[in-house]
C-alpha cells in the first residue's frame, strides 16, 4: 500500500510539473510597409462564428499571439485593418510547434509567406492551381486538344502530388476539396463552364467540419450562387439557388447565414461588399429567396427584425404600388391615392432634427420649384414635442404637401415604408407605382431630367 501510495504521489508531482511546463504556441505576425496598421485581432474560425483570442499592438511591424495550449488544431483569422473583411489572413494550424506569417502590407496576396510547411504548401497550390485553370481556358478557348490533355494529366499529377505532400495534415481537405473538374476530352468554352459548374461540388464534403470551420462552404455556395450574377438571366440564378439548397438541406442554420447574406445582397443592403462581387439590386431575386426560403427560416429563428424587413421590401420593391400614406391637410382628410394631375410623385421622410435632411432639402426644394408634373409629399417623421420645430422647418417648403409623422420610427407611414433613416426618397409615377428609390438629392434630380 505504501508503494502505491508512493507512485500516485510522484506521478500526481510529475502530472503537475508537466501542466506547469505546458506553454502555448506563439503565432507572429511581421507585417512590412504596417503604418496603416497598428494592432492586429486573432480569432479562431468556427464556422458560422469567429471566436475571439487575442489583440495585439503592432510594434516594430510585428505582433505575437498565443495560441490556445490545447485542443489548438483549427483554423484562426488574423484582422490587422479595416475593414476587417480586407484586412485579414488564413491560417492552419496542425496543433505542432509556433507559426509565423509575413507579408507586405501593400502587396498581400503576392508576399504572403509562412513559417509553416501546410500553411506554405496550401498557398503554394492554390496559386498553381488557379495557373492551371487559366491554361485550361485558354487551350479551351483557342481549341487546341493537344494543349489540353497535356494540361489534363498535367493537373491529375498536379493533384496527386500535393495531396500526398499534404498526407494527414490539415489543409488535405481543403486541398482535395478545390481540385479543378476537368471533362474528358476538349469541349466547346460554352459546354467547358457549363461542365465545370455541373461538377463544381464534386470534390466538397459538405460533411467535413473544417471545410465548415473555414467558412470555405459558405464561400463556395456564394461564388456558385451570386458570383457574375450581372451577366446571367434571373432564371438561372434561381436555379443555382435551389441547387445549392438541397447541398445544404440538412443544415438549417448554414441556410439561414447564407440566404440571410444572399437576400442582403440583392436587396442592396449587404453589411459588406466583397471586391470580386458586384452588388446590385435585384428585387426580383431578394424577394425569390425572401418568399420561398428565407421567410420560413426567420420564424424558425424568430428574427422578427428580419422577416418585417423581407415584407417591407418586397412591398416596396420597383414596380409595386406606393403603400398609401393617409394625412390631414387642412381640416380634411385625404390620401397619397387621392392625389391626381401630377405625372411623377416624390416621397420624401424628413425630420426638423435631420441635418442631412436640412443641408439635402433645400438644395432639392430649389431645383424642383419650376417642375411641370411633379407633386410632393414631404412626411416629416418627428417625436412628439417636435411639431413647432416642424411647422417652422416646413414653411422652408411652401409648394409642397406635409404631413406630421408622430411617433418617429414608429410611425405607422414610417413602418409602412421601412424607414430606418432619413431622409429617404421613392419616386413614383402617375399610377402611384414605385419607380425609384434614390439615396441622395443629387440622384432624386438625376433621375427627374
Amino acid at each position: 500500500m505504501k508503494r502505491i501510495a508512493l507512485l500516485i504521489i510522484l506521478f500526481t508531482i510529475g502530472f503537475s510539473q508537466a501542466q506547469t511546463t505546458l506553454k502555448a504556441p506563439v503565432l507572429k505576425l511581421k507585417i512590412t510597409n504596417a503604418q496603416d496598421s497598428q494592432w492586429a485581432i486573432l480569432y479562431r474560425m468556427l464556422g458560422l462564428r469567429k471566436q475571439y483570442i487575442e489583440n495585439k499592438t503592432i510594434v516594430n511591424d510585428t505582433a505575437s499571439f498565443h495560441l490556445p495550449k490545447l485542443n489548438n488544431k483549427g483554423i484562426y483569422l488574423i484582422t490587422y485593418g479595416l475593414p476587417e473583411h480586407e484586412n485579414q489572413v488564413k491560417v492552419f494550424y496542425d496543433g505542432k510547434g509556433d507559426v509565423e506569417v509575413s507579408f507586405d502590407r501593400k502587396d498581400v496576396v503576392n508576399s504572403l509567406t509562412f513559417v509553416s510547411d501546410e500553411n506554405n504548401l496550401y498557398y503554394l497550390y492554390k496559386k498553381n492551381n488557379k495557373g492551371l485553370q487559366s491554361q485550361l481556358l485558354k487551350a479551351v478557348k483557342e481549341k487546341n486538344a493537344t494543349t489540353f490533355n497535356k494540361l489534363k494529366l498535367k493537373a491529375k499529377k498536379f493533384q496527386e502530388q500535393y495531396e500526398g505532400f499534404a498526407g494527414t495534415s490539415l489543409v488535405k481537405y481543403f486541398i482535395e476539396a478545390d481540385k479543378i473538374a476537368i471533362p474528358a476530352k476538349l469541349l466547346s468554352s460554352k459546354a467547358f463552364k457549363a461542365y465545370q459548374k455541373a461538377h463544381y461540388f464534386d470534390a466538397i464534403d459538405f460533411n467535413n467540419p473544417y471545410l465548415y470551420q473555414a467558412d470555405y462552404l459558405l464561400d463556395k455556395v456564394k461564388n456558385y450562387t451570386y458570383k457574375d450574377t450581372v451577366k446571367r438571366p434571373n432564371a438561372v440564378i434561381k436555379k443555382d439557388f435551389d441547387t445549392v439548397m438541397k447541398k445544404i438541406s440538412t443544415d438549417s442554420t448554414f441556410q439561414y447565414i447564407f440566404l440571410r447574406d444572399a437576400w442582403k445582397h440583392y436587396a442592396g443592403k449587404s453589411d459588406y461588399v466583397r471586391k470580386d462581387i458586384k452588388q446590385k439590386e435585384n428585387a426580383e431575386l431578394a424577394n425569390y429567396i425572401g418568399d420561398k426560403y428565407l421567410k420560413p427560416l426567420t420564424k424558425k429563428y424568430e428574427d422578427i427584425v428580419l422577416e418585417y424587413q423581407i415584407t417591407a421590401y418586397k412591398n416596396l420593391s420597383i414596380g409595386n404600388k406606393a403603400p398609401n400614406i393617409v394625412y390631414k391637410n387642412g381640416k380634411k382628410w385625404t390620401s397619397l391615392y387621392e392625389l391626381k394631375n401630377a405625372d411623377k410623385y416624390l416621397i420624401i421622410f424628413w425630420s426638423s432634427t435631420c441635418s442631412h435632411c436640412l443641408a439635402e432639402l433645400p438644395k432639392l426644394y430649389k431645383e424642383i420649384q419650376e417642375k411641370k408634373g411633379l407633386q410632393v409629399l414631404a412626411i416629416g417623421i418627428e417625436d412628439a414635442d417636435m411639431l413647432e420645430n416642424w411647422r417652422v422647418q416646413k414653411a422652408n417648403f411652401k409648394d409642397w404637401q406635409h404631413v406630421f409623422g408622430k411617433g418617429k420610427w414608429q410611425n405607422s407611414n414610417a413602418k409602412k415604408y421601412a424607414i430606418l433613416a432619413t431622409p429617404t426618397y421613392f419616386i413614383l409615377d402617375k399610377d402611384k407605382k414605385i419607380i425609384a428609390k434614390p439615396d441622395t438629392e443629387k440622384e432624386v434630380l438625376e433621375f427627374l431630367k
